[in-house]
């Protein structure tokens, strides 16, 4: 016996109700639930949104970027 004794399956429902019995539980379950997409994006969505950062750090400053680049070629020789 012992363990989990009247909870339902793990992983499930039960732990976001589970937080409603902190201090701030309710605030924290909404927020959590707000931002479902910034905490496990897809292998794509994540790709694109590092792509789209990239090309926007490019066109803002590129002689930055080339430095980066630079250090990384340095680095790896």
């Amino acid at each position: 016996g012992g363990g989990r004794n009247g909870r339902e399956g793990a992983g499930g429902e039960g732990d976001s109700e589970g937080l409603a019995g902190l201090e701030g539980g309710d605030a924290l379950r909404n927020a959590v639930a707000g931002q479902d997409d910034l905490l496990l994006p897809g292998a794509t969505d994540s790709y694109d949104r590092e792509l789209n950062a990239l090309k926007g750090l490019i066109a803002e400053d590129p002689a930055r970027v080339a430095q980066v680049m630079r250090q990384w070629v340095n680095v790896d020789e």
